[in-house]
């Protein structure tokens, strides 16, 4: 799958703009997260993706793992104008 040359993946939380992913989240219809608890849930998190077009938050993820066998994606969110069917 190609991605667009200005689209970057971000795999630390380092500059996340956490109201922008909340306002994310509403965009594409997985509102009712409370901005802290969003937070918070990401920096707790084993591994996180945010992918960014120049420098708009475009989508973001996060997955619990036990470094094994098993990882669970959680909160995967991408803006509707990035999904493809």
């Amino acid at each position: 799958m190609s991605y667009p040359d200005t689209v970057h993946f971000q795999f630390d939380r380092q500059g996340v703009d956490w109201q922008h992913l909340l306002r994310l989240f509403k965009v594409a219809n997985m509102a009712g997260r409370e901005g802290n608890k969003v937070r918070r849930a990401f920096e707790k998190s084993n591994v996180v993706c945010f992918a960014k077009d120049k420098l708009r938050l475009v989508a973001a993820g996060r997955a619990l793992t036990d470094g094994e066998y098993h990882a669970t994606i959680y909160d995967l969110v991408v803006d509707p104008n990035y999904q493809r069917w």
